[in-house]
């Protein structure tokens, strides 16, 4: 069954691994674990591989920090880096995201 072309785009939704609410994907930072099987902040949101995503709050990177729920959610250990940049909050991203496919 086709959409009618007036009717609004669906907002893809995301949960957050640390303090699982749901919020439009666009306003999360997701985390990837690639192929080859590094862990790395996804700043674009488009690397292949299987994803995560955190909140915004500085409360809920340390959360996934200490937790393991970052791990858990990727199926893989964080490493070390990466957990570095976990505890430091999301005042590490380079830029600011520009969300999804179509609204950069």
């Amino acid at each position: 069954m086709r959409s009618r072309p007036d009717a609004p785009r669906r907002v893809p939704t995301r949960s957050c691994v640390a303090c699982r609410s749901a919020r439009e994907q666009r306003d999360l930072v997701r985390f990837v674990r690639t192929p080859a099987g590094t862990m790395t902040l996804d700043e674009t949101g488009r690397l292949a591989g299987r994803g995560a995503y955190l909140c915004r709050e500085p409360g809920c990177w340390t959360l996934a920090a200490e937790r393991g729920a970052l791990g858990r959610a990727l199926a893989a250990p964080v490493p070390p880096a990466l957990r570095e940049v976990l505890l430091a909050g999301p005042a590490t991203m380079t830029t600011d995201r520009g969300g999804a496919r179509g609204q950069e």
